[in-house]
C-alpha cells in the first residue's frame, strides 16, 4: 500500500463548509463547464463553497485564446485554478485535491461528470442525520458522452438511510461512482489519501477503507451523472487485462481485513458480479471492433473466475454477500456542528445564465423506473433496457 497522509487544515477561521475539487488532465472544456455548473447552481452560499480545478500537468497551451477566456470565466465566479508541472497520475492528482481542499466536506468531482443542483442538499441531509457518518452518496445515472441517459446504478432502495449491506454494495458489487460521493475531510485526515499503488481502482480501495471504519449514508435519488465514453479513463483502462487483475487484487486485499465468516461469500459474490461486468465489456469491445480489448478481458476472466462462477452467471444466480452491521465509531469533532449551520441557502440561483449555466430541463432528470431488473435470491439484478 502506498497511502499518503492528508494534513489537517490549520485554522477554522474563514474555512468553507464544502470543497468541490475537480481533477483535470487534458479536459474537454464543454464537459468541464458542465461539471462546474452543478455546484455553481446549487444555491449554496459561495463564501462557504470552495471550487477548484487541479490540473495534472496537461500538455496544453494555457495562453491560447480559448483557455485564457475560460480561465477568466473561472476567476469571475471565484473558481480556483491550480496547475502543476509534474504529472503524478490519477491517484496522485486526487491526493493533490485532498491536500488543497479546505472544507469540512470534500467532493472530488471528475472533469467529465456532473451533479444536479440539489445534490448537495441530499448529501448534507445524510451528514445531519448521524454525526458518525463518514461519507454520504446518492444514486447515480450513467450517461453517454453527449449526455444522454443510459441507465441508473444498481443499488435499489426506496428510502434514504445508513447502508446496512455495505459488504454487498462496496466490496462484492460496487454501487458508488465518484461524482456521487462526498467524504468528510476529517475521514481523509485519519485514513490517508488514495492509494497510489493502484492505477485503476484507487477509488474502490478508498471506499472499502472508509466502509470498514465508518457508516455510509445513501440517498436513492439519481443526483449525479457518470459519463461513459471511449475517451474516459475508466473506458480506457477496462480494455486492459491488468486493470481487471488489479480490481481482483484490491478486493482480495480488502477482504482480508473482514471477519473470517464474511470473506468467502464476499469473494464469491464479487467474482460472479465481475464476470457479468466483464461479459458486458467484452461484448461492447467486439461491437466496436476492438478485438484486442475483448481478448484482454477474456484473458483476465480466465485468471479471476472459477468454473462454478461461470455456471452461476449463466443461470443468472448472484449470491448475496452477508449483511454486516455498519461500523460504530465516535463522531468526529468536525461533524458536531449545529444542524442549521451546515447549509446556508441563497434565495436565488446565481448561475442561471452565463458560461456555466445549468441548462438541463427537469424533464430530463433520470429515474430508476425505466431500467429492467429481475429478482435473484432476494436482490435486484440489472438486465438492461
Amino acid at each position: 500500500m502506498t497511502i499518503e497522509s492528508i494534513p489537517s487544515v490549520g485554522s477554522d477561521a474563514g474555512r468553507p463548509l464544502w470543497s468541490v475539487m475537480i481533477p483535470t488532465y487534458h479536459p474537454d472544456i464543454q464537459m468541464l463547464r458542465e461539471a462546474m455548473a452543478g455546484p455553481l447552481a446549487s444555491g449554496l452560499d459561495r463564501a462557504k463553497m470552495q471550487i477548484a480545478l487541479v490540473d495534472d500537468a496537461s500538455d496544453v497551451d494555457w495562453k491560447s485564446a480559448p483557455l485564457m477566456t475560460f480561465g477568466q470565466e473561472c476567476r469571475d465566479v471565484g473558481i480556483e485554478i491550480h496547475r502543476f508541472d509534474t504529472n503524478v497520475g490519477l491517484a496522485g492528482n486526487w491526493n493533490r485535491c485532498l491536500k488543497l481542499s479546505r472544507g469540512y466536506f470534500v467532493h472530488v468531482l471528475h472533469q467529465d461528470d456532473r451533479v444536479w443542483p440539489d445534490f448537495y442538499d441530499a448529501i448534507v441531509a445524510g451528514f445531519q442525520a448521524d454525526p458518525k457518518i463518514g461519507a454520504a452518496f446518492t444514486q447515480h445515472a450513467f450517461i453517454t458522452g453527449e449526455g444522454q441517459q443510459i441507465r441508473c446504478g444498481h443499488f435499489q432502495t426506496k428510502t434514504a438511510g445508513i447502508v446496512d449491506d455495505w459488504l454487498e454494495h462496496i466490496f462484492a458489487n460496487l454501487a458508488i461512482q465518484c461524482p456521487a460521493i462526498v467524504v468528510k475531510r476529517a475521514v481523509y485526515e485519519r485514513l490517508g489519501g488514495f492509494d497510489t499503488g493502484y492505477r485503476y481502482c484507487c477509488d474502490l480501495e478508498m471506499w472499502q477503507r472508509i466502509a470498514r471504519e465508518y457508516p455510509l449514508w445513501f440517498d436513492p435519488r439519481p443526483l449525479a451523472d457518470f459519463r461513459q465514453h471511449r475517451g474516459g479513463a475508466s473506458a480506457t483502462l477496462t480494455r486492459r487485462s491488468a486493470s481487471w487483475l488489479e480490481v481482483n487484487r484490491c478486493v482480495k486485499e480488502g477482504a482480508r481485513q473482514l471477519s473470517a465468516p464474511a470473506r468467502r461469500p464476499v469473494m464469491r459474490s464479487f467474482r460472479r458480479y465481475t464476470l457479468r461486468w466483464m461479459i458486458a465489456r467484452a461484448r461492447q469491445a467486439i461491437v466496436a471492433g476492438d478485438w484486442r480489448g475483448a481478448f484482454a478481458i477474456i484473458r483476465a476472466a480466465a485468471l479471476i473466475v472459477r468454473p462454478n462462477d461461470v455456471y452461476a452467471v449463466m443461470r443468472r444466480r448472484y449470491d448475496r454477500a452477508p449483511v454486516g452491521r455498519p461500523p460504530d465509531r465516535p463522531a468526529d469533532p468536525a461533524a458536531t456542528q449545529p444542524a442549521n449551520s451546515l447549509v446556508d441557502r441563497l434565495d436565488v440561483f446565481p448561475t442561471r445564465s452565463g458560461p456555466f449555466s445549468f441548462r438541463r430541463h427537469a424533464a430530463l432528470r433520470p429515474t430508476c423506473a425505466d431500467t429492467r431488473y429481475t429478482r435473484s435470491r432476494g436482490r435486484s439484478v440489472f438486465l438492461g433496457r
